[in-house]
């Protein structure tokens, strides 16, 4: 057996431990209330997103293609299968890019797992504690892989979102539908060998459709294998299996490490900014230039100089966008609206015509970018060059609290933000009392009648 065959010895046992033994009885309160407002987040961003073109032509897709009513296609009013209602709703929830990420690999790892969990618990009528557990579990699993597999997965253009959120959401749904050891293992191997999605599709429609796209696989190959459909063992963990495909950097060892630590879920950061996580840590700079300098307006400025992480430059050097989701993808850009105190919160900032904004285009004109491998994904060091030849440096870093009732604030303020437009007062309150005592439910409320006004 060659070196690197020995590397991929059986660590698909110690993802099937992990899918088998996470269970209610391993949470606390701080779990249940992180993931409470983890799916807060997903839901928001999915009504938010249902308004997008991306939503509207799947909304479109699925009325012709029909089928059972089985599940809700969030903030349209109207229902589909369950399948139809993952790849919608994961669609619509990144729509916007706004949803929460884990920056360590970096992947958004709710959308996908809850798209396709809630589809499924709709469908089949689950208890919201086991909506809570599925979700936290693919997560667990997909961070856990996504740390196993990065930082080579994703450096080699892989959108790890879509193919690290396909697994998790078959562990997800696996677990939703009470799965057992091969039949479990069938589930991730068939979203494995399907699983798919590409960074160059970043600033378009197609880098949402992949979010929505994993959460239908997922759910797609869990139902497929409670149903007997067999996969091949070796599809994992085999030398020309996922893992050595993806990456050369895989290690079991994340995968190994036994329960009783901190669930991953708790890494998830919510984004509070409506533009690439990759972004965030230079806007957190600008905005504090923009506060603390009031006599330096913009046109005091002779350079600025972002200096990010390697990814940065790779997935967010932009200087000319074209378009509002093109710009989400600019670091330029990003930085230009903080400097001019503009809301990069709301989503009318990143509508297209800005792009074409002469003020933010000669600003945007100053700003240089260069990489830094000592930087984390979502740090920036940005230096501010003034006219009057002095300097100003800035860390910028987005803030986050790992206590969630520190965070619930913020995130129902979003939700308010994001959701009131669409649904209006009312169903924005519903959506927040249910995810804030969602353990507690029996069954999901029907919420199909919460659609645009």
């Amino acid at each position: 057996m060659t070196d690197k065959a020995n590397r991929f010895v059986s660590p698909d046992n110690h993802l099937l431990h992990l899918i088998t033994e996470i269970n209610p009885s391993l949470f606390d309160e701080h779990d249940l209330k992180k993931a409470g407002l983890c799916l807060l987040d997903w839901a928001a961003v999915a009504v938010a997103g249902s308004r997008e073109p991306c939503a509207k032509i799947l909304l479109d897709h699925a009325q012709q293609e029909g089928g059972e009513a089985q599940s809700t296609l969030i903030g349209t009013g109207r229902c589909g299968t369950a399948r139809q209602a993952a790849l919608f709703n994961g669609t619509a929830a990144h729509a916007h890019d706004f949803d929460d990420t884990y920056p360590a690999i970096p992947a958004h790892t709710t959308v996908p797992v809850a798209s396709a969990v809630w589809a499924a618990a709709e469908r089949d009528g689950r208890t919201g504690l086991e909506i809570i557990t599925s979700v936290i579990t693919g997560i667990e699993v997909m961070c856990r892989l996504g740390l196993a597999l990065c930082p080579d997965h994703y450096r080699r253009g892989w959108h790890a979102s879509a193919t690290l959120g396909a697994i998790g959401a078959s562990a997800a749904c696996a677990k939703l539908h009470g799965l057992k050891g091969k039949t479990i293992m069938d589930a991730l191997e068939l979203a494995a060998c399907r699983a798919a999605g590409t960074k160059a599709a970043f600033g378009s429609m197609a880098k949402p459709l992949q979010l929505g796209q994993a959460a239908a696989l997922g759910l797609e190959s869990a139902d497929l294998a409670q149903r007997g459909f067999t996969s091949s063992k070796r599809v994992l963990n085999a030398a020309d299996g996922f893992y050595a495909l993806h990456s050369n950097d895989f290690s079991d060892a994340p995968l190994k490490k036994p329960l009783g630590e901190e669930f991953h879920i708790h890494g998830n950061h919510f984004k509070y900014h409506a533009s690439c996580f990759l972004t965030h840590g230079a806007i957190e700079a600008a905005k504090t230039f923009f506060a603390d300098n009031d006599d330096h307006l913009p046109a005091s400025i002779k350079q600025v100089h972002v200096c990010g992480h390697p990814e940065l430059l790779k997935v967010c050097d932009n200087p000319e966008p074209q378009t509002g989701l093109a710009a989400k993808f600019s670091v330029q850009f990003c930085v230009a609206l903080a400097l001019t105190g503009k809301d990069t919160s709301a989503l009318t900032t990143f509508e297209e015509h800005l792009t074409r904004d002469s003020a933010l285009r000669k600003l945007m004109n100053k700003i240089t970018l260069e990489a830094s491998a000592n930087l984390n994904h979502e740090e920036a060091e940005v230096i501010f060059s003034l006219k009057d030849e002095s300097t100003i440096k800035i860390f910028g870093k987005p803030t986050s609290s790992a206590k969630p009732d520190e965070e619930r604030p913020a995130i129902e303020a979003k939700a308010q933000n994001l959701c009131e437009p669409v649904v209006g007062k009312d169903g924005t309150s519903k959506l927040i009392q249910l995810f804030s005592a969602l353990q507690t439910l029996d069954r999901i409320p029907d919420y199909s009648g919460l659609s645009k006004r």
